[in-house]
């Protein structure tokens, strides 16, 4: 994952891709992200495919068999890595979901509401 902040306008710059298994694909199928507030064009999005799709599926199942045997302790420091991610990067994640969603960035508490529950959901995994 970079670690790179990027802004709004050097996000439209960049090519989205979707991630299958860890490894990003593109589609020849595209949609077009608006700011909803604006009718502004913002970046392409790539559609994922039936194949990307059934990728995805088959990876979850695979990946299943070793998560399942991971014990409570590295679930939980899982966890705070994702939890520490969200909220390292929540300043340009704010900025980039409030664009899309064509709300004020002070109206957008998503970022920190992931945050606080992947810490809930850490602390039940200790109990």
């Amino acid at each position: 994952m970079s670690t790179q902040t990027l802004s709004v306008s050097e996000t439209k710059a960049q090519e989205f891709v979707n991630t299958v298994d860890g490894a990003p694909r593109t589609s020849s199928l595209i949609h077009q992200g608006i700011d909803p507030s604006t009718k502004k064009k913002l970046w392409d999005v790539p559609i994922a495919t039936e194949k990307d799709l059934d990728d995805a599926v088959t990876a979850a199942q695979n990946s299943f068999k070793t998560w399942s045997k991971t014990s409570w302790e590295s679930r939980q420091e899982v966890l705070e890595r994702m939890r520490q991610i969200l909220v390292d990067h929540r300043d340009e994640m704010s900025q980039i979901l409030s664009t899309e969603c064509g709300k004020p960035v002070s109206k957008f508490v998503t970022i920190a509401c992931m945050a606080a529950l992947t810490r809930c959901l850490a602390t039940i995994c200790s109990i």
